[in-house]
This record gives structure tokens, sequence and C-alpha cells, in this order.
């Protein structure tokens, strides 16, 4: 169905509304449908340096394997008005108590420091509610222009996924296209068999899981800035002491930046959707009504919820000369290399175009991966034994990482619930990287511990499970050979490589080893009327 056709986008919008209503939300998603990613990107001044770390963020933010990238053109955010921080207090230590042995000027001493000691913390007291008053309403103005940012954002985010041109017109085009990249033989086999274009109905999918990241340059100081500040410190911490602080030594010449991420989800829903047909949808077909809803789209905004923030250090540093004039005195023997190491080390100012030279999306996603829903990875059975799945390649999957199976129950309230039935590993990727045609290639696993699993169950990601341990009976009525007991405990390092000891008790060995070994692919027959029953960790 052409959605260029205006004739037809009200019937389009009718099955929409009405398949997601007999949908409902109750049911456990068994597919993995990609999410997509916008990296938009400000910082708190316009400074040269601060540009430099824009431009690398922008060069190496790319989202993991698994999901794919809305490239949205819009400019950068340049925070404005934001107050200045004061430099942060610390109080001294405590003055250092006589002991028995001191002397009348000793414990005069002693009580005069204590007296100007509760000063001191009377106006660290005073100092550090200001500080922090400071800081909050930094982050408040940081937080509120990034939202108003990303809320104005969200115009073009829509106009993207509907390939908006500058005379107003939209199409369907992108959307097709993620489409295709996006469905799997399962959306593939489905739309075969169904009257309903499913290609809209994923297009619609897809814009409902669209995740926003705005990366912020926040602060960049040099390691002398920084090396001076824990000097301050260390002086001050050590007002009242007998020890006199020596200056830290200058290990490291450079620059170090401060970044903040904020996630963001974009909430586009079916009466949403519905209100932009209505209200901004053009194509070449429409003659009327264009001047209003031109007009309409300039002020249009759509709701975006605020996830997460998150706060990321990076350096770009080298060895510096004092350093390496420090070893000279401790080492004098190797006076000559440590010269050879003066002499290499190059200007300071080279490393300033590796400033924010860093993956920040990829990190924003890795640690939400096991939090949000949509970002886990998730594949019914195909078929069972060995384990197959129409995963791989395309979704990043990685050998040999163990996965849960769970059996979809239907509870007394007549929701589907997950049930735990047993755990594998991956020891083969498929080949994926192909638009679905409904024959895509397959990943097989090996099953290590639970009761038998069958075609449809699902499989998901289960980090962690370093440690195995299984011990149980396989019994079949109609292969003898599969008849006995497994025991199977180890550590695994690396994920490949696994110490302990397995050994099947049966007719059939499938896996025996005792001491350290590299993992590799197994490969074993199942018959019908199996059943494998074992406890697990």
């Amino acid at each position: 169905m052409d959605l260029l056709k205006t004739s037809k986008i009200y019937s389009i919008l009718f099955l929409l509304f009405y398949c997601n209503f007999l949908t409902g939300q109750k049911e456990i998603q068994t597919t993995y449908l990609r999410p997509s990613i916008v990296n938009l990107y400000g910082q708190s001044e316009p400074s040269n340096k601060h540009n430099i770390a824009l431009k690398n963020l922008k060069k190496y933010s790319s989202p993991l394997k698994r999901f794919d990238k809305l490239t949205v053109d819009y400019p950068k955010l340049i925070l404005e008005n934001l107050p200045e921080l004061p430099v942060k207090p610390v109080l001294p230590k405590m003055p250092v108590k006589p002991d028995s042995n001191a002397t009348k000027k000793d414990i005069s001493i002693y009580k005069e420091q204590v007296r100007s000691f509760l000063k001191d913390k009377s106006k660290y007291k005073s100092d550090i509610r200001k500080f922090n008053t400071a800081v909050r309403e930094r982050n408040e103005s940081q937080n509120k222009q990034i939202d108003k940012f990303v809320k104005q954002s969200s115009r073009d985010i829509i106009g993207t996924w509907f390939s908006r041109d500058s005379l107003g017109n939209m199409s369907s085009d992108l959307w097709n296209e993620r489409v295709n990249h996006a469905k799997t033989d399962d959306h593939v086999n489905l739309a075969k068999n169904s009257a309903i274009n499913r290609t809209t109905l994923l297009g619609e999918d897809l814009i409902k899981k669209t995740y926003v990241i705005i990366h912020l340059v926040d602060k960049i100081y040099t390691y002398k800035k920084y090396y001076d500040n824990k000097d301050r410190e260390n002086e001050i911490l050590g007002k009242y002491q007998k020890k006199k602080n020596k200056p830290i030594l200058r290990v490291k010449e450079g620059y170090l930046s401060e970044y903040k991420s904020y996630l963001y989800k974009l909430d586009f829903n079916d009466s949403l959707l519905i209100d932009f047909y209505d209200r901004y949808w053009l194509d070449e077909y429409i003659k009327t009504g264009r001047e209003e809803k031109i007009a309409d789209w300039k002020n249009a905004t759509f709701p975006v919820n605020n996830l997460s923030i998150y706060n990321f250090n990076h350096n770009n540093s080298q060895i510096s000369k004092q350093y390496y004039l420090n070893m000279m005195v401790s080492n004098p023997a190797m006076i000559v290399l440590y010269n050879k190491k003066i002499k290499s080390i190059p200007p300071v100012e080279n490393l300033i175009p590796r400033i924010g030279a860093v993956n920040l999306t990829s990190k924003v996603l890795n640690i939400n991966i096991k939090n949000i829903e949509d970002f886990k990875l998730k594949v019914p059975v195909f078929s069972a034994y060995p384990i197959l799945a129409k995963i791989g390649t395309k979704e990043g999957i990685k050998k040999n990482k163990r996965w849960a199976i769970y059996e979809i129950k239907i509870d007394k309230n007549g929701h589907q619930k997950k049930h735990k039935s047993g755990y594998a590993r991956i020891t083969e990727i498929g080949q994926n990287d192909t638009i679905a045609s409904g024959n895509s290639a397959t990943s097989i696993f090996r099953q290590h511990g639970g009761k038998r699993t069958y075609s449809g169950m699902l499989l998901e990601p289960k980090h962690g499970g370093f440690f195995e341990f299984g011990i149980g009976n396989t019994y079949s009525s109609t292969n003898k050979s599969l008849q006995g007991t497994t025991f199977d405990i180890g550590f695994r390092l690396f994920s490949s490589i696994k110490i302990g000891y397995d050994y099947t008790f049966t007719g059939f060995k499938i896996d025996d080893f005792v001491g350290l070994k590299l993992e590799k692919p197994l490969e074993y027959t199942d018959s019908t009327n199996v059943t494998y029953i074992f406890l697990t960790l």
C-alpha cells in the first residue's frame, strides 16, 4: 500500500488502530525489532576545544550493531547563561591530639588549632551549601535547556521518518527501507498469510522505538589545572597536620574532558499518528490546505520522555617531562634512556585534535542493554535439537554467550508469563545480514541445563553465568543410548575458555573433559520422547 495515495491513508490508520487494539499490551514479544537511535549534540561554551570535542563525538558516536542509526539534520545546542561554579570548598583534617609526653606549649598550640579548626568547619558548612546550590542550579539550567532542545528537535525527527522535503511533501520511502532491513523471517512469514499490509504496521512500531541521545561537551581542562587543584586540596587538608605536603607529581600532561549524555524516548503513539496525518501530512496529490499545514508544521512538537542522564570522563594525555626528570633522580643509571624519552615527547598541543574521540553512544546503550525492554535481544526457538534460532550477525551476537530459555504460559488472569526452563550457549553464529526472505541463516545453540526445549520457546541473553553447574537424568523410551546421568561443573574465562569437569554417563557421549579447554561447536542428535531434567545455576 502506498502512503502517497492520500485516499488510502485513513483506511491504513484504521487498520493500525484496529490491529493494535486486538493485540493489546499483555502479549510477550518474542521477536526483536530494531530500535532507532538519534544522536544530537551540545556544548556548555563556544570554545575552540569544545568545538573539536563535539566534532569528534559526532565522528565516533555510533550505536551497537543491534540498533539502527537515524541521522537527523539538526543544529547543535550551545548552552546559555549557565551559573559559574565557585571553587569546591575543602575541610581540613582535625588537628592531631598531643600524646602524654606533650609539653604545655604543644597542648596550647593544639587548643589554638582546635579553635581555628572549628571556625574553618563553620565556614566550610556555609561554603559547601553555597557550592551545592550552585551545582544544582547549573544542572537545572542545563537540564531545562536540553529538555527544550530535544522537544524542539522532535519535529525534525518525525520529519526525517517521513522523508519530508523542502516543499513539505512526505513519503514512506525511508519507512519502507527501514522496515525491509529490520524485519525478520517471522515478519515475512506472517505477512505471507495476512491480508493486512504488515509493512505499514512494522513502520509504526519502528517509529515507536525511536530513542534520542544528546551528548553534551561540558568541561575541558588541562592536567596542570587538575594537579594544581589537587595541591590546593592537599594543602587545605594538611593545614593542622605536622607533616608538610609536597606538590603532587605531575605524571601526565594533556587534557581532561567531562561529558553528559541524556537519553530520551520519542513517545509517538497511535493517537499521535492519527493527529499527524490529519494536521501535517502533505504529498504531491494534496492541492488544498497546504499553507495551513505548512504553517502548523513550523510550530509542531511531539512528546519525548527523559529516561536518564549519564556522566562520562575522558582524557587525552602523555607522560610528562617532569615525570622523567624525577625518574632520573631516583634511578640515575637510566638517565640516558630518560633523556631520549624527554626528547621524543611531542608538544602537548598535538593532543587537542583527539579530544572527544570516544563512542559515548555505545556506552549509553551498553548501560541500558539489560534495563530497557526494547534493547533486549529475543528470538523464538526455530527448531530443536540442536537448538536453532533466526538471529545472528545482524544483531551483533557473540559466540559462547549464555542465553536463557523460556516457556511462555498463561496465568489465571489470562496474561502471558515467562517461565525459565533452561540455559544455552551459542556455538555457531548465522550470517543473516541480508534482508529477511523467510529462509535466513540460523545460529546454533548448545543447551547446558534445564528441561527439554521445544520449537517456539523464547531465547533471551542472560548476562553472567561464568559458573556452571548441572546434574540430572536423561530419559528416552525410543533411544536407549541417550539414557543416563549428566554431571557438569565448570568456570568460564572470557566466555570461550572453560575450566572444570563435564561427563555424560550414557551410551552416547556428548562431551567428556576435565581440566582446561577451548570451547568448540558440539553436534549431537535428539530423538522424540526424550526428557532432560537438570538442576542448574
